[in-house]
């Protein structure tokens, strides 16, 4: 029996009602809270929940934003290595703050298998330019998993444009590699945008200002849905941001009051 996702949608910069609406209408069930980012506080990844925490139990594979699932592998973000190495393979790796990236990345996976064990992982270089970037990977790659599509944003990331990791990357897991300019939408990360599975097909939830990339999904045939958002420009997460993914509420509830 195929799984019951269900969506969980913060406040985040506003719209909240918008993206329950949306997500609703096509058949999904949601539960809104008043935390602002759901995403950054928990990883739901086959069956189970990585939870981010806080303090001395802060464990950054539970912060969302850093992660695209594909069906049998996922591709992390390279801002994550930075967080990674400076808590965790300094002293393992014998690294001092000069350490190698390489051998960062290479910790950085072998450390990520211990989460996602059997599933291929992918480090994804991230960062903008002049203010512009975040170390999230989900503000700049969209991954469409069921059409085998990768779409990476080269205003946003300016990674996306000449790195040769990308196209590995899509060698490796036979995937589409898209390379798309953010600039041209009047919106500040429209690749931050829900991807949900409807009926085994790729179902995009889109800021309705992202005109370019709505054409974009519109050629490759991906099905998706407008919200109309209050603060398309605001420099802060959209619309994947602000929702999350579980299985049943009561899974999840007890977990709430911490967010």
């Amino acid at each position: 029996m195929e799984e019951q996702i269900e969506v969980l949608v913060g406040t985040g910069i506003g719209g909240q009602r918008n993206i329950l609406d949306a997500i609703g209408k096509q058949g999904f069930k949601t539960k809104h809270v008043g935390c602002l980012w759901p995403r950054d506080q928990y990883v739901y990844f086959n069956g189970n929940y990585i939870f981010r925490g806080e303090g001395s139990n802060e464990n950054h594979f539970g912060e969302g934003g850093y992660f695209r699932f594909g069906n049998d592998y996922v591709l992390i973000g390279g801002g994550l290595i930075d967080l990674v190495t400076k808590y965790k393979f300094r002293d393992i790796l014998g690294m001092e703050g000069n350490s190698k990236k390489e051998e960062a990345t290479v910790g950085l996976i072998q450390e990520t298998k211990k989460h996602f064990d059997g599933f291929s992982i992918h480090v994804v270089p991230t960062g903008g330019f002049r203010g512009r970037g975040h170390n999230h990977l989900d503000m700049s790659v969209l991954l469409l998993p069921k059409k085998r599509i990768l779409i990476v944003d080269t205003y946003f990331n300016h990674f996306a444009s000449t790195g040769t990791e990308i196209d590995q990357i899509g060698e490796r897991e036979k995937l589409k590699v898209i390379r798309y300019d953010g600039s041209q939408d009047e919106v500040w990360y429209p690749l931050n945008s829900l991807v949900l599975d409807k009926n085994g097909n790729d179902l995009v939830f889109i800021d309705s200002k992202a005109d370019s990339l709505k054409r974009l999904l519109e050629r490759e045939n991906v099905a998706f849905v407008d919200i109309e958002m209050p603060q398309h420009q605001h420099p802060s997460g959209k619309i994947n941001c602000q929702t999350n993914i579980y299985r049943k509420f009561e899974d999840i509830e007890a977990r709430l009051g911490k967010f």
